[in-house]
C-alpha cells in the first residue's frame, strides 16, 4: 500500500517493516537468494530506508528479517544464526 508509508509517519506511529516476498500464495516460490541474510538485509534495509524518507523517525522503526516468510527451513536457520548481523547501525 503506497500510503502506509507517509500515514505512520503522519500519525506518529512506530512500525515494524517485515521482509517477505510476494504473498502468501506465491512467497514458497520466491524463497530464491544468492545469499540470504545478505539479501534480506539489503532488501529490508531498503524498505527500512522508504520509511525514513516517508518521514519515519528511524527510532519508531523495527526491522524484522521475516523467519518463515518466502523462506526455507534451512534459509531461516541461517537467518536466526546471524540475527547479530541485523544489529543497531549508525
Amino acid at each position: 500500500d503506497r500510503e502506509m508509508l507517509p500515514t505512520v509517519a503522519r500519525l506518529g506511529l512506530p512500525a515494524v517493516l517485515m521482509h517477505m516476498r510476494g504473498d502468501p500464495a506465491t512467497m514458497a516460490s520466491l524463497a530464491r537468494y544468492d545469499d540470504v541474510v545478505a539479501d534480506v538485509r539489503s532488501e529490508l534495509a531498503g524498505r527500512l530506508a522508504a520509511a525514513q524518507a516517508a518521514g519515519v523517525p528511524k527510532w519508531d522503526l523495527i526491522g524484522d528479517p521475516g523467519i518463515g516468510f518466502a523462506k526455507t527451513a534451512p534459509q531461516s536457520l541461517a537467518l536466526l544464526r546471524s540475527l547479530h548481523r541485523f544489529g543497531l547501525s549508525s
